[in-house]
């Protein structure tokens, strides 16, 4: 970073914009995610691993070397200690600040560009010239490559960032077009056993969103499959679901999550026990399926149970800004503002209905800077998304995917301070946090997840 606070991202190079009439995809298109499809399940069977993108070393060395830069992220093989690694049954959580503390930048034209042709209005036109090379390395490590692919007519993109570089996008959103064709399969073979057992499921984040319709095809990477379980049933289930040939990959049981599955597929199915930081009644630091369903939050939808779509948006906040605020090789908060701003464009008022549902885990000032920032970021008004609490929101966003020093301090954070339904941790606990976290500093910064 230079003394004065800018992004050193390096020279830019010239650009033209315009604008183009979207086009759908051609029959090319739709044979390569046919093709990508297939290569997806052949992948998953044999237990591999890849990644949409990786991760840089600093804001200085963010752009120095190639970005990891695969078809399709598949499912992680090892996770991180979870923070939220204790009794479900605790007590009330405190509410208390975010507490972010990003480092001090002005945005670049490339950080710009991204957020904008991924979050704002489509009529924006760039004023300055960017490089296309740092714009897909950008937008990898901001998780926003195929969303700006699936948002943005594919002449603009190649005639603002360059040829080669769109085609780059371009993959991004093909693989995810193929990817999401995968989970779709995925989530109809585990509500068929659903059904054949009577277990009501309610499907959570990308499963939510996709039923609901608010996303567009390929703009949303996802990794696995989330479904919310009765308590009572869930351990049942999850013996049922062995049994017909999903493997336990043997990874840490979280308080709101069963240890995740393989499908036959190699698709991970996380079973959760409750929605962790989104609470119905003041005391209550989670909400369970069935206290869903009595209030009337969770909706028929075919097959499956969706909640209500504050709630939804509820628990993106939780999510990407506090259940993992602290360990953002993760999962990337630009993805809570693109899902806010998908809600947003079918109900307006989802985030100001959504408050209701975290103010017993977050301050009101916290609120109303998530609320600020979803707003500008879909105006396009970066000016006011950079100023006051919604302008530490979104430093912390991109530093935590930028900035290694930022995340790495966040992740070595997360082992004295913590957020969820955890109490104390115990001594075995606490060692494996600090291995996780020593293991991580020592990786490579550009290694797949």
């Amino acid at each position: 970073m230079t003394p004065g606070g800018r992004v050193g991202f390096g020279t830019n190079i010239p650009s033209s914009s315009g604008e183009s009439a979207r086009q759908p995809p051609s029959s090319r298109e739709s044979a390569s995610v046919k093709s990508l499809f297939q290569a997806e399940m052949q992948r998953e069977r044999a237990g591999a691993t890849c990644t949409l993108h990786g991760r840089p070393n600093s804001w200085m060395s963010a752009f120095r070397g190639p970005v990891t830069d695969v078809l399709a992220s598949l499912p992680r093989t090892a996770l991180c200690y979870d923070v939220f690694s204790r009794a479900r049954d605790a007590g009330s959580v405190r509410r208390r600040p975010l507490g972010f503390h990003p480092p001090r930048f002005t945005l670049d034209a490339e950080v710009e560009w991204v957020l904008r042709r991924a979050l704002g209005p489509l009529t924006w036109k760039p004023k300055m010239p960017v490089s296309g090379e740092r714009l897909v390395d950008i937008a990898l490590r901001l998780d926003l490559a195929a969303r700006i692919a699936a948002r943005q007519p594919r002449e603009l993109i190649e005639r603002e960032m360059g040829t080669k570089p769109a085609h780059r996008l371009r993959e991004q959103y093909v693989a995810t077009v193929a990817r999401g064709a995968l989970l779709d399969h995925a989530l109809a073979q585990l509500l068929e056993r659903a059904r054949a057992s009577e277990v009501t499921c309610v499907l959570l984040k990308h499963a939510a969103l996709n039923r609901m319709g608010v996303l567009q095809v390929g703009s949303r990477v996802a990794s696995d499959v989330d479904v919310l379980i009765p308590h009572a049933r869930a351990r049942e289930f999850q013996a049922i679901l062995k049994d017909n040939g999903y493997e336990d990959l043997g990874l840490p049981e979280s308080s709101h999550q069963l240890p995740a599955l393989r499908d036959p597929n190699g698709v991970l199915i996380e079973l959760h026990v409750h929605v962790p930081l989104v609470t119905l009644t003041s005391g209550q630091p989670f909400a369970r399926a069935d206290d869903l369903l009595a209030a009337g939050l969770a909706i028929q939808s075919g097959d499956a149970l969706i909640p209500d779509v504050p709630i939804v948006a509820a628990h993106a906040i939780a999510h990407g800004l506090m259940q993992h605020a602290q360990v953002p090789h993760v999962y990337s908060p630009l993805k809570t503002f693109a899902d806010l701003a998908d809600l947003q464009r079918v109900r307006p008022s989802v985030i100001e209905q959504a408050r209701a549902y975290l103010s017993g885990t977050m301050t009101a000032d916290d609120l109303g800077s998530v609320q600020t920032l979803a707003r500008a970021l879909a105006e396009g008004d970066l000016e006011a998304a950079m100023a006051g609490g919604p302008g530490l929101i979104l430093r912390h966003a991109l530093a935590s995917q930028l900035d290694r020093r930022y995340a790495m301090r966040l992740r070595l954070g997360s082992l004295t301070e913590h957020r969820g339904t955890s109490v104390v941790r115990s001594p075995a606990q606490l060692f494996r946090s600090l291995r996780a976290a020593w293991d991580w500093a020592r990786s490579d910064p550009n290694r797949p997840l």
